[in-house]
């Protein structure tokens, strides 16, 4: 993939209560996705505006970039799950085994990264979590 699409956008996170209908791979997971196993959709805003209309979605940060190459799509997923590794510790404090509101985080096959808050903590979560939590995930 061209350099120039990683500088134009970055980074993508939406912050989730729910998963359930989307699919993900958790940070814990170290296997590959593979081009024989998922389909992979059109990457670009209409991604974003599908999750705008998501009332489990409580923000989302980011730039979606426009990626239609199935091999490009699988670079930046590679790139958004070296991003996910690389922040596992910075985001440890926040998950839920440790006190705080996260039960997941990771990357979508649908381009993004996301965090997952515990539904019950919901009301709980400020702003300023939000950005520390995009700050640390940034790509």
């Amino acid at each position: 993939m061209k350099k120039n699409k990683f500088e134009i956008g970055i980074l993508i996170l939406a912050m989730l209560v729910s998963m359930a209908l989307i699919p993900a791979v958790g940070a814990q997971q170290e296997d590959n996705f593979s081009e024989d196993e998922y389909y992979l959709p059109d990457y670009g805003p209409s991604i974003f505006a599908d999750l705008e209309d998501d009332s489990d979605v409580i923000d989302i940060r980011g730039t979606m970039p426009e990626i239609k190459v199935d091999e490009e799509q699988w670079e930046w997923l590679q790139v958004i799950n070296t991003s996910i590794l690389r922040s596992e510790k910075e985001i440890s404090p926040y998950m839920r085994a440790n006190g705080g509101p996260l039960i997941g985080f990771g990357y979508s096959v649908n381009g993004y990264i996301f965090v997952e808050f515990d539904e019950k903590l919901r009301d709980s979560i400020d702003i300023s979590t939000i950005d520390k939590l995009y700050s640390i995930t940034q790509i």
